[in-house]
């Protein structure tokens, strides 16, 4: 069953699109990621099927009025700052907004600080927590708000690699259990191995949607990314690595 959806979806910006005729159809239950070098669109047409800036086309969550969305669909956005000092468990709860009250006892908010491994961090003040332990928190916030649809927009930068391996778990896991996970990424390797399937952008464009062993080919690497890369899978899943910048 669709649960996010876009169709023909454009965004212009002094008249060129940024987005250019996107039509997407994401599963439940799919852990999809965004990939595409730096200036694809990526983070436009997340925020685009979101409502959050003007489109043409359609997407699934713009039928929604912006209540009902919030309810849909949470939103953990690339640039994330904790701007004022506040308990980490009264963070993750603002989460719950949307759904009701923001009780820092509420059981949803302490499962999410779980799945972040913040249990120990729920009384500590958010603005005095490493970047990394920041950006766990958000994530943590984003999970509580407990909607069928999870997007986040760059959400393992920044993470040392044992935390992006175990942010990575989280998102395929929750899919695993019936959510629908949408997440842009530059680890093409992380991609590879944990989303179910990858949407690959370049100038604007969907390029082309499907598995992983479908999508990271030789010459789509070659193509979109300039790069030599060797891919292929192996027993504990698809592995990927770089090897060099095409002259």
């Amino acid at each position: 069953m669709s649960t996010l959806s876009t169709s023909e979806l454009t965004v212009l910006r002094g008249g060129c699109p940024v987005v250019d005729h996107v039509s997407l159809d994401i599963q439940q239950g799919e852990f999809v990621g965004l990939i595409g070098p730096n200036g694809a669109g990526k983070t436009t047409l997340m925020r685009a099927m979101l409502g959050l800036i003007p489109a043409q086309g359609t997407a699934s969550l713009l039928e929604m009025s912006v209540k009902e969305r919030a309810k849909r669909a949470a939103w953990m956005p690339q640039h994330r700052e904790i701007a004022w000092p506040i308990a980490v468990d009264d963070l993750v709860a603002l989460g719950r907004t949307a759904q009701g009250k923001a009780d820092p006892h509420d059981p949803l908010v302490t499962a999410a600080l779980d799945h972040m491994g913040l249990g120990s961090f729920r009384n500590r003040i958010a603005t005095q927590l490493s970047g990394g332990e920041q950006a766990r928190v958000l994530i943590a916030r984003a999970l509580a708000q407990d909607t069928p649809i999870l997007m986040a927009d760059e959400p393992i930068a920044g993470l040392d690699p044992a935390n992006q391996l175990s942010t990575m778990q989280v998102f395929q896991d929750i899919a695993a259990a019936g959510k629908t996970v949408f997440a842009s990424l530059h680890d093409l390797g992380l991609a590879a191995r944990f989303c179910s399937k990858l949407a690959l952008m370049h100038q604007g464009k969907l390029v082309t949607y499907g598995t992983p062993q479908e999508v990271l080919t030789t010459e789509r690497l070659q193509s979109v990314f300039n790069i030599r890369a060797h891919f292929e899978t192996g027993p504990e899943g698809p592995i990927f690595q770089p090897l060099d910048v095409l002259s």
